[in-house]
């Protein structure tokens, strides 16, 4: 073991980052490093799972916080596309690296020597470099090597991923994580050398790093002994099972040559060609099957939706009738016990003198003399369960202090960059609405609008106490969506946002499928925290983009413009702006992602209430129909583009 060093050394901050897919070893290696020296995590989880009896070894808290930076890049730990490059490039990150410096900070104090281990570190080794490096820490790296049928295995044991996914998801791991620390001091440890040998291999790894902070004293070295042991490898195969097997991805079997041939040394000129082949190949081809399959999955999640909704409306058709047989059987029922009664009565011609009033209460309600002669029976009803939509936003997305502790264990609490501004008009459609925008994944502020009218007030009291982060006002019925958009725009209160979704309870009672109508816009404008994540990175890496709508409601040509030309060209016109200047082309129905500066022409314009009609139920040629055409011209005047959902 390497022993301390001068005092200068001493003085050093080092942060040793240990790198490896899921199930490979990492969780060993940092404990390992740990014991020796090196401080782990505070909120490190110790409970034991079934892949990993001693723990992992790793910062939930941190861990959390790297779910939700991939999340707001569309991707996860299960994702084997690459990392979007132009994430670093987006206005989130100042956020996001705000929050890991604290984190790191909160996890590890003041300690000179720190060890960061979480397997999610390989997709966003950049991201957390620049942190380290801003904290003054010099960062080793330490990669661990497992047999990738092993990983294979025991990701297939904890999350039930299917072996050829699995080696896919270790080649992306293993493979983004080599290429992005190449110019730093790092080394290789095999998994299996470690159980067998760890004295030797951490020995290796002191001199080839200049780790003088290992602790190679008796204590420590129990300690390692009693935490490495048999029961951390649950699958063990050797190097020629991976050349043999039949069914390992070609990409996978050179990979791991590769490292297996190099550990302890580093990788040589030759070993990087290979691996840079390896990762073109793979990012060649997740380019040209991506688009496909999750056009093929979307469609599939689309008509899973139709299924699922007619379901329920059969369903509900089915409690309906049930219902009414139900009430049918009671009335039958009824009928009969008063029929057994008459039947059984000895003096017939005494009821037939019965005072009428009498004769009237026994026929309809079956009460004789105050005593019930039918006794009506229970109703079960095997109705399904009504939904439970639960509007409670995500942590990130409330605005109350954390209780102690709490603040490391969120996964994501940036500054909001995102405006999420709500009409609601139909007040029993805001549990819908609130459940699509949960579907958004980084942090936003809640703008809601509510039409003056009985239940508007409590509602607006509801969506305040579920959505601490919400700004609610209720208006008159004037201008629909468009008029109080324009007036919190006019505010100025959207100025500061990267993003702005708009989004309102559209049901268009004049369409048969008015409802269809807006479950399809919802569907592709929010849906799935992937689907937005999606979205977002679409603006990130274009940063021409100006508005996204949803598919089939990007109108080109004279398509829709009908009444409504003459108004908005009259309103342009009060800007120096012509329509003819313009592609002929919108986005219908006022729900879409826009950029936040799409729409500063608009504020020019200074519109009043007096600018649009009196709500009269007009379907065209309203001062709101133009404004929702010149939504998407006024996004172009600004050099911005247009586009539908399925071309991003």
């Amino acid at each position: 073991m390497s022993s301390p060093d001068s005092s200068n050394r001493e003085a050093r901050k080092q942060a040793v980052l240990v790198l490896g897919m899921h199930c490979s070893g990492t969780s060993a290696l940092a404990g390992v490093i740990g014991r020796l020296g090196a401080a782990l995590p505070k909120t490190q989880s110790k409970k034991p799972t079934l892949v990993n009896a001693k723990g992992y070894g790793e910062s939930t808290a941190i861990s959390k916080f790297n779910e939700g930076l991939l999340t707001s890049t569309g991707s996860d730990w299960r994702d084997f596309e690459p990392f979007d490059p132009y994430w670093m490039r987006s206005p989130f990150v100042p956020s996001f690296a705000r929050k890991a410096r604290r984190l790191i900070e909160a996890e590890f104090g003041d300690a000179p020597v720190i060890v960061l281990k979480d397997p999610r570190l390989c997709r966003i080794v950049p991201f957390w470099l620049e942190q380290l490096r801003a904290l003054g820490f010099e960062i080793y790296v330490v990669m661990s090597v497992r047999n990738p049928l092993e990983v294979a295995a025991s990701l297939n044991r904890r999350d039930g991923v299917r072996p050829r996914i699995a080696l896919l998801l270790w080649l992306r791991h293993v493979l983004d994580a080599e290429a992005t620390t190449r110019h730093l001091p790092r080394a290789w440890v095999k998994y299996d050398e470690l159980l067998s040998d760890w004295r030797g291999v951490m020995d290796r790894l002191g001199r080839r790093l200049d780790l003088s902070w290992l602790n190679g004293n008796s204590g420590a070295q129990r300690e390692v002994d009693e935490f490495l042991t048999a029961e951390l490898r649950h699958h063990a195969t050797t190097p020629e099972e991976v050349d043999n097997y039949p069914h390992i991805l070609e990409w996978a079997k050179k990979t791991y040559k590769v490292m297996c041939n190099h550990t302890g040394m580093g990788i040589d000129v030759a070993g990087r060609e290979t691996l840079d082949d390896v990762r073109s190949s793979l990012n060649a081809a997740c380019e040209a099957f991506s688009p496909l399959i999750t056009t093929e999955l979307r469609g599939s999640l689309s008509d899973l939706g139709i299924v699922s909704r007619a379901l329920a409306k059969a369903q509900l058709s089915l409690a309906k009738a049930q219902l009414s047989n139900a009430k049918l059987s009671v009335r039958l029922q009824a009928s009969k016990q008063k029929l057994d009664d008459y039947r059984r009565m000895k003096r017939p011609i005494r009821w037939l003198l019965l005072p009428i009033s009498l004769w009237q209460r026994i026929k309809t309600t079956g009460e004789f003399g105050g005593i019930s002669s039918v006794q009506k029976p229970a109703i079960m009803i095997d109705a399904p369960p009504s939904k439970q939509l639960n509007t409670t936003p995500s942590r990130s997305n409330q605005g109350d202090a954390p209780s102690p502790g709490e603040e490391l264990s969120d996964a994501f609490q940036p500054d909001p960059q995102i405006a999420v501004v709500c009409h609601v008009y139909y007040l029993s459609l805001w549990d819908d609405l609130a459940r699509e925008i949960r579907q958004i994944p980084p942090a936003f502020d809640l703008y809601v609008t509510i039409v003056d009218q009985p239940g508007a007030l409590e509602l607006s009291e509801r969506i305040r106490s579920e959505n601490p982060r919400s700004r609610i006002e209720i208006v008159k019925n004037h201008g629909r969506d468009i008029f109080p958009f324009l007036s919190i725009l006019d505010s100025g209160a959207l100025d500061k946002y990267y993003l702005i979704c708009k989004l309102h309870t559209k049901k268009s009672p004049h369409r048969e499928d008015g409802d269809a109508w807006r479950q399809r816009i919802f569907f592709n404008l929010l849906d799935s925290p992937k689907n937005v994540a999606d979205i977002l990175r679409a603006f990130n890496a274009d940063p021409k983009l100006g508005l996204v709508g949803a598919d089939g409601e990007l109108y080109e040509g004279e398509r829709g413009w009908g009444a409504n030309r003459e108004q908005a060209a009259r309103v342009a016109g009060a800007i120096g702006l012509s329509l003819e200047d313009y592609p002929p082309r919108f986005v219908l129905a006022s729900m879409f992602w826009a950029r936040g500066t799409a729409f500063r022409p608009l504020r020019v314009l200074n519109l009043s209430a007096n600018s649009f009609e009196s709500e009269c139920g007009a379907l065209d040629g309203t001062m709101c129909h133009a404004i929702e055409r010149l939504f998407s011209i006024f996004a172009m005047a600004g050099s911005l583009t247009i586009k539908e959902r399925a071309t991003i």
